[in-house]
């Protein structure tokens, strides 16, 4: 049933596909890309740098270890695919993948993948490893940027790496260890403006990427902004934080796909991780009568319910070692929202199922799923308060904020969108 499934979609994307397509070198060289032929006349469009969100970028590994969780492990690999494969799913070899994983947390400004571990996001400035989570396209919950990178080439007449960019990064970094990335994405945005004419640069963001993108322009001269910076398409920023990140960290989440990806297993990973962390949702940010986030029923009944500002207790008696030291570390990165003074398009799903409160059974704690799950508004991940929290800076600066509310998208589902697409065309389109 599984092969007939991938089979399908295989054949449904293959007869969808338009336009003529060509090979060249990737932004990085030695790989390819492929790009398509504008099936339509182009419009003149402003340069564009994507910026995806965590897990939105494809990951590769290179090992020379000493030791390893089992014999079926490698201890040494050149580099190869990390995430997303689901051949490290494999229960035979899924603790390979959690020991690759890993990291290690010496400090706020000091984290390193595990010993003999290399962890690489590649060919930056392309968009070639945000398109797809996992690098055989045609795997179920693949497609991440790819729609929107279609429209944009196939309809308005974008040309990747002429003046469409991607900024892959390794999205286990919380901000505080990510200059280097800064650094870089510094240059890709002066390099996609004078690569065209010194146009300003329009940024689309998109889930935690909107984090890492609103931390950059926070600490750029006004000056910076003005010359490079047309705008920031905001996608699903989880600016306050979300629930459901304290879910994944108590007691894992699959992100919908339990029957591939072990939720235990990715828990065990994302626990060593500063941005799993990093997004918890702020207690001082947070609506007052949201804050009682979890209740544990003891077995003799009694009841055991924790606030936001609880994360030290929740997280101890979860097990989750240095997770409360890595949330003290990295939990004011975004200040106390200030504008970022550029023009700014505000657009998050509303209208599902949100997680706003966890029921667990002592039993079940932590390992188990919650007995009860009391939802909220939002777009299945990001808490409608927390990805409509970049309205907070409409009237706190002198440039335009925008707002686009877009009821029943999902929280990745919203990049495919076409009412999204037909946004983007408005905001890139030069007059």
């Amino acid at each position: 049933m599984f092969k007939f499934a991938i089979g399908l979609i295989f054949l449904c994307l293959l007869l969808d596909k338009t336009g003529f397509s060509f090979k060249q070198p990737s932004y990085g060289g030695g790989e390819t890309q492929e790009f398509t032929k504008p099936k339509g006349k182009s419009i003149p469009v402003k340069p564009a740098v994507l910026i995806p969100g965590i897990l939105g970028t494809q990951l590769l590994a290179r090992l020379n270890k000493t030791k390893t969780p089992s014999r079926l492990c490698y201890k040494k690999a050149d580099w190869y695919s990390i995430w997303l494969n689901l051949n490290e799913f494999i229960p035979s070899v899924v603790n390979c993948w959690v020991d690759n994983m890993r990291m290690i947390y010496h400090g706020k400004k000091n984290v390193t993948s595990n010993d003999g571990v290399e962890i690489l996001a590649p060919n930056f400035g392309s968009t070639e490893y945000i398109e797809y989570l996992d690098g055989d396209h045609y795997n179920p919950g693949s497609q991440y940027f790819s729609p929107m990178v279609t429209y944009m080439v196939n309809e308005l007449g974008y040309v990747k790496q002429e003046n469409m960019f991607g900024a892959p990064y390794d999205w286990r970094f919380a901000i505080y260890q990510s200059d280097a990335f800064f650094a870089n994405l510094t240059r890709l945005i002066e390099h996609a403006s004078e690569k065209n004419n010194n146009q300003k640069v329009v940024l689309i963001a998109h889930s935690m990427g909107n984090l890492f993108t609103y931390y950059m322009l926070r600490h750029k001269s006004a000056e910076w902004k003005e010359k490079y910076i047309d705008s920031l398409v905001s996608i699903s920023g989880p600016y306050l934080g979300a629930l459901k990140s304290l879910k994944a960290l108590v007691s894992g989440d699959s992100e919908g796909h339990s029957w591939i990806l072990p939720g235990l297993k990715l828990r065990a990973a994302f626990r060593t991780m500063p941005s799993s962390v990093m997004i918890l949702p702020r207690a001082d940010m947070w609506p007052k009568d949201k804050h009682e986030a979890l209740v544990v029923t003891n077995k003799n009944g009694t009841q055991q319910n924790y606030t936001l500002k609880d994360y030290k207790e929740i997280l101890d008696r979860a097990g989750c070692e240095n997770c409360f030291r890595m949330w003290e570390d990295n939990n004011s990165t975004m200040a106390q929202m200030e504008a970022p003074d550029v023009e700014v398009h505000c657009v998050y799903g509303t209208q599902l199922p949100t997680m706003e409160k966890l029921f667990y059974q002592e039993k079940d704690f932590p390992d188990g799923e919650p007995s009860t799950v009391l939802y909220g508004d939002g777009d299945r991940t990001v808490n409608v308060y927390s990805g409509a929290a970049c309205m907070k800076w409409k009237g706190n600066q002198k440039q335009q904020v925008y707002q686009l509310e877009m009821p029943g998208n999902e929280h990745v589902g919203i990049l495919a969108n076409r009412t999204m697409h037909e946004y983007i065309k408005k905001v890139v389109q030069l007059t």
